[in-house]
């Protein structure tokens, strides 16, 4: 509902360009390098309503020219607590145990910045009636790999490796080569760089900090 008001509102108001930020979701299970046309098999409420919300988009867009962004695994300062690279990042701070649900399973992990420039260019961009990938496409990183550079920037922490979420879909690194010859979409910050700054930034941030000595303060 709430989108269906904003592209009404949008109408009434004559505004000429309509940016969707779906998710990487929307696929289900995906291979590597897979691109806009892959099949779509979204699992779960989050997914299915991001899908649905694209052929909204598609179909209620009007004389508006429209860009739907499919972000993968966003990450990075002023995110929230219960998204996994937070929970890893926090948690290692903290010194507790991070659980690791599939240690090979791979992750398209993308700064916020990144994201966030992506997001700009799609707006001022003269492309209409498109689909993009918005992730880092860089180097491949399973959660093994986050949660091992969460525990030696924190400088403490465990991880517990467990089976994995059967119910969760096997993903990987999308391919953004649309996003980067139509948008100029350029993505710069690989994981170690942006982990270690937002870990950093979680230290530094006065909500964060007295958060974290309030919980560790009730260990």
């Amino acid at each position: 509902e709430g989108l269906k008001n904003v592209l009404a509102c949008s109408h009434a108001h004559g505004v000429e360009r309509f940016v969707f930020v779906s998710s990487s979701m929307v696929y289900g299970t995906y291979a590597n390098d897979s691109t806009e046309d892959a099949h779509c098999f979204p699992l779960g409420t989050y997914a299915q309503m991001k899908y649905s919300s694209e052929q909204l988009v598609r179909k209620q867009s009007g004389t508006m020219s429209w860009v739907i962004l499919r972000p993968s695994a966003v990450y990075g300062p002023r995110d929230i607590f219960d998204r996994v690279v937070s929970r890893f990042a926090t948690n290692a701070l903290r010194g507790r145990d991070l659980r690791v649900q599939g240690a090979d399973q791979i992750l398209d992990f993308t700064h916020v910045e990144d994201t966030a420039r992506g997001i700009a260019l799609a707006a001022t961009s003269t492309v209409s009636g498109t689909t993009y990938n918005l992730t880092r496409s860089g180097t491949i990183y399973t959660l093994n790999d986050l949660a091992t550079l969460c525990v030696s920037n924190a400088g403490q922490g465990t991880i517990k490796i467990e089976a994995r979420d059967w119910t969760y879909p096997i993903r990987g690194r999308l391919s953004i080569d649309a996003a980067r010859r139509d948008l100029g979409y350029d993505p710069q910050i690989d994981l170690p760089q942006g982990l270690a700054e937002y870990q950093q930034w979680i230290q530094e941030s006065a909500y964060w900090s007295k958060k974290l000595d309030l919980i560790q303060a009730h260990v």
